[in-house]
């Protein structure tokens, strides 16, 4: 039952993230600024979460950072590009098209 919340959880993030750009376009944002928004607020609740743990546990090792700054630009770039495809096509067409190319 945990695993089918996680997946519903991640299905219903990435369904409103269209609803959420196609909102921020009509408030006059652009594309950077909205993926700098998603990327700052998604930092701020990981390093929460490692900081809670490792107050729990002997603390953290930041390891292979090669790995990680290399998956954060695939992300970053996969994030920017998307939102840049909603400005010009439907929100429900957009999220069809992530996840085609994220499956």
């Amino acid at each position: 039952m945990k695993h089918v919340l996680m997946v519903a959880f991640g299905a219903l993030s990435f369904g409103m993230l269209s609803s959420f750009a196609k909102i921020a376009y009509g408030q006059g944002y652009t594309a950077g600024e909205i993926t700098f928004t998603q990327s700052a607020i998604g930092a701020l609740v990981f390093w929460t979460l490692v900081l809670v743990r490792s107050a729990r546990n002997d603390g953290f090792k930041l390891s292979r950072n090669r790995h990680l700054l290399f998956a954060g630009l695939c992300m970053g770039t996969s994030a920017y590009t998307y939102y840049l495809s909603v400005a010009y096509i439907p929100a429900s067409l957009a999220i069809v098209l992530l996840m085609q190319m994220t499956g």
